[in-house]
This record gives structure tokens, sequence and C-alpha cells, in this order.
């Protein structure tokens, strides 16, 4: 490793990627966390789609065998924890790729849907449990009542108006509000 292969933001990256894909054993993708850790965050454009935390749990998780799958996995999950509240947090970003059925139903069986509330995952967790709830699976009625309790009586509201059926053009925020106090 030369000096210029760490001088910028891009060249780290490069570095990262070069180690990432010549790592295959536990301890080299734990000096790589070691390695990002001690790095300033990356910002660029690219970087930022690119994640180097989310690709080095895809490898870790990617070339792990059965027998330590469950280990690594834990290993993933205690790393991204500790990224919380750090300056290397991990973006909050949504979309189709990294948003699917099952993380929204593993979010509504740990009940963290008023955790959930501030976060870009909110819309989507509420569009699964109104097309899920024909299986019976979720109690809207306390899911409404948790958000209420939580402070969040609009969103309680809102949620109970859309559980019930009623029309868009009917959900306003007073609306949602009436049916929050009305409801829970």
């Amino acid at each position: 490793v030369d000096i210029a292969d760490i001088e910028n933001e891009e060249n780290r990256y490069c570095l990262f990627m070069e180690l990432l894909e010549s790592s295959h054993h536990e301890a080299e993708f734990q000096h790589l966390v070691l390695l990002l850790q001690a790095w300033p965050p990356m910002k660029s454009e690219y970087v930022i789609t690119n994640n180097p935390w989310v690709r080095l749990a895809t490898v870790m998780l990617t070339r792990c065998t059965m027998e330590n799958k469950e280990g690594l996995g834990n290993e993933v999950l205690k790393m991204c924890r500790s990224l919380y509240n750090t300056k290397q947090m991990l973006p909050a970003e949504v979309n189709d790729s990294n948003c699917d059925q099952e993380l929204l139903s593993l979010l509504l069986d740990a009940k963290l849907l008023v955790k959930c509330v501030s976060t870009p995952f909110y819309p989507r967790i509420v569009d699964h449990l109104l097309a899920s709830l024909q299986q019976g699976r979720w109690d809207a009625e306390e899911l409404g009542r948790h958000l209420r309790e939580a402070g969040h009586e609009a969103e309680a509201g809102s949620l109970l108006l859309a559980v019930r059926g009623t029309h868009q053009a009917f959900r306003t925020f007073s609306t949602a509000l009436r049916a929050a106090q009305h409801w829970v």
C-alpha cells in the first residue's frame, strides 16, 4: 500500500474494493471493518450508491459457508448496529431492491411500526399492512393504539381511516386526528 492509495476518497474506495475482492475469511472481513471505521465516511455520489459498508456485508454473507451463515449474519447485524448514530451511519435509502415484503413483515412482527414512523420504511410498512390485512396477522387497532400512545395521533388516525376503507379525499389531517381520538 502506497500513500497515494489512500490520499483521496476515490483511491481509498478502489483500495477497499481490491481488498474486498481478495478477502474470503472472517478475520479479513473484520480488518476491512476496522479500515472503514478508520477512514472518513465516503461522500461521493458513486460511493453513496455503492456504499462500502453494504458491499462488505453483501460479500460477507455471500462468501460464507452454510455452517457459519448464522454467526456471520449476527456479525453483520452487530456491524450495522455499531454504525448507528456515528459519522459512518448507513444512509436511510429505501427502494424496491432493498425493501421487500419479508423485511416489512419482520418489522411489523417485531412491533417496530412506531420506531419506523420517521423513516422511509413507514409508508411501505403501512402499504404492506393494508395489503395483508385479510390474513389477520396484525391488529390494525392495536398498531393504531401504539402510534397514538407514542404521540403520533395523525398517523394513527390515518392508518385507521385507511384500514376502514375511507376514500383518500376524506383523509385529511384533522379527520385523522379525530379518527385517532374516536377509534383508539
